[in-house]
């Protein structure tokens, strides 16, 4: 039975998921929940029936399959039409995070998610999934660079960077803070350091004491 749920989130480029990585080797069990909103895009679902209604058949490529590259370029250049997407893929997202966390016998589970302080998303109602919030931040410089090797250009970036959070409302709701400007072995330490911090929250709330 899962005791704690983590929201692990951050920037585009900022490095969260490789941190996702590390806790999950530690002992956590990672949902990536960017994977899990991908799967709206899969033909033959309701989601993907919504998307072509709205979209319309010009985000497919030869096979059928949508142009996630397309898709993308749309959606973060046009808030309205982020917007749109989103009230598509959301419901779907919740419903299917509340039936994993409720499935997993991990102690410990961390959802891997861009998307955090932006929109209610891992939520139940009103009420968020996670107990905890780690953000993980790096220098803007290090971002882009990382975006680049990811085959982003400039205008991407750009647009990418707007459609989400800032540093400072991602800060506001975090319970810890992993900075990831130096070596991976850095971040490995950091990583280290905060689970024992986790281990530290899952005591507090098996005994009852939340602090």
């Amino acid at each position: 039975m899962t005791d704690l749920v983590i929201g692990l989130t951050g920037g585009i480029g900022s490095g969260k998921s490789t941190v996702g990585q590390m806790m999950e080797i530690k002992g956590a069990s990672l949902i990536d929940v960017d994977e899990i909103g991908r799967s709206v895009l899969l033909p033959d679902t309701r989601t993907f029936e919504q998307i072509l209604n709205h979209f319309g058949k010009d985000i497919l490529q030869r096979d059928g399959t949508v142009n996630r590259k397309k898709l993308g370029n749309i959606v973060f250049s046009n808030p309205s039409e982020l917007e749109a997407l989103e009230k598509i893929s959301h419901p779907f997202i919740n419903t299917t995070l509340k039936m994993l966390i409720r499935n997993e016998s991990s102690p410990v589970v961390v959802l891997d998610m861009a998307i955090l302080v932006e929109k209610p998303l891992a939520y139940d109602g009103s009420v968020p999934l996670y107990d905890r919030v780690v953000v993980v931040e790096s220098l803007i410089e290090e971002r882009i660079a990382r975006l680049k090797l990811r085959g982003l250009t400039r205008p991407e970036i750009h647009d990418r960077f707007i459609s989400q959070g800032s540093d400072q409302e991602r800060r506001a709701i975090a319970d810890q803070i992993i900075k990831n400007d130096g070596s991976l072995r850095d971040l490995r330490d950091k990583v280290d350091e905060i689970w024992t911090l986790v281990e530290d929250w899952l005591a507090g709330l098996t005994s009852g004491c939340i602090s």
